[in-house]
């Protein structure tokens, strides 16, 4: 019984860290495609400029 109460008590746990997890994937993703975008875009000018 007392096991049973400490696994129900992790459950909310783990399902909080999952969506930790997914939140901190998402805004790694949103703030990756600017840098990529403004990264591509330097080099674009450079290949531009050594032409």
């Amino acid at each position: 019984m007392y096991l049973e109460n400490m696994q129900n008590g992790t459950q909310p746990l783990q399902q909080f860290g999952d969506m930790v997890q997914d939140i901190s994937q998402q805004v790694g993703q949103a703030v990756q495609k600017p840098f990529q975008q403004a990264s591509s875009a330097v080099q674009e000018a450079t290949r531009n400029m050594t032409q």
